[in-house]
């Protein structure tokens, strides 16, 4: 299933513009009932540029640096959280360097039940117009993509509904119904503390 993987994600680089460096799939997969991987694939001149960016202009002098520096950013630059508080790992990871540069993650420390998932991806946000094209395939659900933008943040939330992924809305951060009173409350007691000020008589 590995080089179907690889080759999936060549086509929809492709598809989107071949041999662009703004261009990316990034591709998450249960190949087994809890047992996922991440594919990232895009230019290699893509991953030079991040990887000078990120860590200098000479930073590496042979391709092992170079695949340990991309492994690297790639994992600083990734997330994946399941069920909106469960962080996933990207454990063991494997670079193949090419024209169109492949990495895969081993992904770890996964929930028993996955409901929703959560993917950031900004590896590439040093790139101008940099998108990513998002796969998820899930035992039992549909192939769907998504996009990766700095309008959405680079980031997608999403729910297994069935055989499909649904996007879940963002939530706001609540606010609680008591605090334009407890703003007032603060207002009056700091004039009322500078009235006290005002007219307390000096010691003499």
């Amino acid at each position: 299933m590995k080089p179907f993987i690889f080759l999936l994600a060549l086509l929809l680089t492709g598809s989107l513009s071949a041999h662009q460096s703004e261009i990316s799939t990034t591709m998450l997969v249960e190949r087994e009932a809890g047992s996922w991987q991440l594919y990232v694939n895009t230019s290699l001149t893509a991953f030079e540029y991040e990887v000078r960016e990120h860590f200098g202009e000479h930073a590496f002098a042979t391709p092992g640096e170079f695949r340990e520096l991309v492994l690297q950013h790639l994992r600083n630059t990734i997330s994946v959280t399941f069920n909106g508080n469960e962080p996933a790992v990207l454990a063991e990871g494997r670079v193949e360097l090419g024209h169109e540069t492949g990495v895969v993650f081993t992904v770890t420390d996964l929930p028993d039940d996955a409901r929703e998932v959560r993917v950031v991806n900004t590896a590439f946000a040093d790139i101008h117009r940099n998108k990513s094209a998002l796969v998820i395939l899930k035992q039992g659900s549909g192939k769907q993509q998504f996009e990766l933008t700095a309008d959405n943040d680079h980031t997608a939330a999403l729910a297994f509904d069935g055989y499909r992924l649904s996007k879940v809305a963002p939530t706001e951060a609540s606010v609680s119904p008591l605090a334009p009173l407890l703003l007032v409350l603060g207002v009056l007691a700091a004039f009322f503390w500078l009235g006290v000020k005002r007219v307390r008589p000096q010691a003499g």
